[in-house]
């Protein structure tokens, strides 16, 4: 898992202009502990098995600054041994020009009803 969020870290940071696009994996607006988790699994199960060639990128849906109050969350990744550092938050990433670009494929995880 850390060598996966490093380079999804990584790939953002090089914005991947070359590649099809993203599969954005996104939790629900409270990033509560299981928010966190599904996304993080989750797209790393796409990294694994999906074949369109869009990179997997699990998406936090708080802003970077808000992750410090998720003391679940940071405990979590402290235990297992992961950086936030490599985390992405919704803050740090234009959903909209992806979708706009049609480089978004996007996957909702731990949401009851579509916003």
């Amino acid at each position: 898992m850390d060598i996966f969020l490093k380079s999804c870290r990584n790939v953002l940071k090089g914005n991947a202009d070359g590649s099809p696009g993203f599969h954005v994996v996104l939790g629900n607006e409270a990033c509560d502990l299981d928010s966190m988790v599904s996304a993080l699994a989750y797209a790393y199960f796409l990294s694994k098995t999906l074949d369109s060639g869009k990179i997997p990128l699990p998406v936090l849906n708080i802003p970077r600054q808000e992750f410090p109050l998720r003391t679940d969350n940071t405990f979590l990744l402290r235990e297992s041994g992961l950086s936030q550092d490599d985390l992405v938050f919704r803050d740090e990433v234009d959903l909209g020009s992806l979708h706009r670009a049609g480089r978004l494929d996007l996957t909702l995880v731990d949401h009851n009803v579509l916003p």
